[in-house]
């Protein structure tokens, strides 16, 4: 194996099998089949790794070796700490109050022990989230990742696609536990609302044929979300119409904030933690019409000694900062009980 790894492992929600593949090379846009990784902001590169090969069992492992943390941010060297939070929220409740920003998300990170047995983590995604959209990459500009997000972007089968605003969350007894829409609060409500209305603005800019489902509760592990589903066409349905469809709704809201340019540079001079990878966007592209993108949440960066997870948490104008902590607390919860079922 080269000094230059390119590998990645996805299972489609719902799925039973999972798909893989690697290369020596990678692409700055997609090009026939492989998979698609983008970062929260253009700082860091987009990567397309072509599915030139399947991967080998080792493959991951050796890749979490050579690629190290990635090229193109330092690793964090300590995690949040909730007075840091705190006064990202009270800047960003300040901009509300005087009517300048709807919502904005706020992200941490959490430092760990690493885990280095890969494949048993990602198995564990797996069987622990069937519903999820469960992926593992390593490339040394990005270095290597691993997650299980129930967030679709764009998702292309062919006929029609598919996107949905998720937003709002809400801690659940058990992974059966039935949550009623009666059961939101105001703030949650709103919340969603905010990127449910900024997908139907945007989709009206390039999309037709569209349509808007209701919303409902969406459960994924440990908790619950508020979703909207959208199904629409394209005037140009080809890998670049999709693609520039992806950078039109990408960041909505549920990650970055409205109005997005305001809410994207502060996000930049509030948060002490580049996000890099975390709430960009990944998935597959193949040579034919089928397609699918989903927000990179629910993850962490592995390097050799340490891994590092990330969450964020949607601030309203009646957030608080308790109970925005644990909000990421939750969703993090995925990532930590990897520690204790590898």
């Amino acid at each position: 194996m080269t000094k230059h790894v390119y590998a990645f492992k996805y299972r489609l929600p719902g799925a039973t099998e999972f798909c893989n593949g690697m290369s020596d090379h990678c692409l700055e846009q997609p090009e026939g089949r492989g998979f698609v990784i983008a970062p929260f902001l253009p700082h860091s590169p987009m990567i397309f790794i072509p599915a030139d090969r399947e991967c080998e069992s080792d493959t991951f492992s050796e890749a979490l070796r050579l690629n190290g943390h990635g090229l193109c941010a330092p690793f964090p060297e300590a995690s949040t700490t909730p007075d840091q939070l705190a006064d990202e929220v009270e800047i960003i409740k300040a901009l509300e109050r005087e009517g300048k920003l709807t919502k904005a998300v706020a992200a941490r990170c959490l430092l760990h022990d690493a885990l280095t047995d890969i494949n048993t983590l990602f198995d564990s995604l797996c069987r622990n989230y069937p519903d999820a959209f469960v992926y593992l990459f390593s490339t040394p500009e990005s270095g290597t990742w691993i997650g299980a997000t129930p967030e679709v972007l764009l998702e292309n089968d062919g006929k029609e696609l598919h996107t949905m605003a998720l937003a709002g969350t809400m801690g659940r007894s058990g992974l059966n536990t039935p949550v009623s829409l009666r059961d939101w609060s105001g703030k949650n409500r709103a919340e969603q609302a905010v990127v449910s209305d900024y997908i139907s603005q945007r989709l009206r800019l390039f999309a037709t044929d569209i349509s808007q489902g209701e919303a409902r509760t969406f459960g994924v592990g440990n908790i619950c979300h508020l979703r909207t589903d959208f199904s629409f066409a394209l005037p140009d349905p080809a890998p670049d119409g999709v693609l520039r469809a992806l950078h039109a709704l990408h960041p909505t809201p549920a990650v970055c904030g409205h109005p997005t340019d305001l809410a994207r540079r502060l996000i930049l001079s509030l948060e002490t933690t580049p996000r890099r990878y975390y709430s960009g966007f990944s998935g597959y592209a193949s040579d034919h019409a089928s397609a699918a993108f989903f927000v990179s949440l629910r993850c962490m960066n592995l390097r050799a000694e340490e891994a590092v997870l990330y969450a964020g948490g949607g601030l309203m104008a009646d957030s608080t900062e308790e109970d925005e902590w644990r909000e990421t607390e939750r969703k993090m919860q995925p990532m930590l009980r990897l520690f204790n079922l590898s």
